[in-house]
């Protein structure tokens, strides 16, 4: 049973990160009204601050905006083209990553080893055992492994709880 397939999950941190780059553009502004308004002194700091703020959060979302819907792309087309590796076989050596973070979870699979956690924005499979994930020693999977990174995860049936 497919659990994860990067071509059909869309743009799943845009969202989220869309929404944190506006709370802090709204800070920005609000930040600038509420100075021009109000200040009684005019430093450099008072000035220029307010539009630093702006600018360093116009670039940070264009830049890991870019960034996020380029790497969603292209594990979506390398799956579409058939450019992956099938690594299947039994999970071993799985490590999995605390809940409050701190250390990534691991697994081995076939000979190849995979590592991830939760707090990582990624095109590829993240989601640990420790937010819900299937991954667990001894499941049986199928990955279509895209330059080590998971593209798409099948879970056998029987193994899926």
């Amino acid at each position: 049973m497919v659990v994860f397939d990067a071509a059909e999950q869309g743009f799943r941190y845009s969202l989220l990160f869309c929404l944190s780059a506006t709370v802090g553009m709204a800070t920005g502004i609000i930040w600038l009204v509420v100075d021009r308004r109000y200040a009684r002194r005019r430093w450099w700091l008072r000035r220029v601050g307010p539009y630093l703020w702006l600018g360093c959060l116009a670039t940070i979302l264009s830049v890991g905006l870019g960034k996020s819907l380029h790497d969603q792309r292209q594990l979506a087309d390398a799956l579409r083209k058939g450019e992956y590796e099938i690594v299947e076989g039994e999970v071993v050596d799985f490590v999995p990553m605390p809940y409050d973070g701190g250390a990534r979870e691991s697994f081995v699979v076939g000979g190849h080893r995979y590592d991830y956690s939760d707090w990582e924005a990624t095109a590829g499979f993240n989601n640990t055992q420790s937010h819900g994930g299937p991954i667990r020693q001894g499941v049986r999977v199928r990955i279509a492994d895209v330059g080590g990174e998971i593209a798409r995860l099948e879970i056998a049936r029987r193994d899926l709880r």
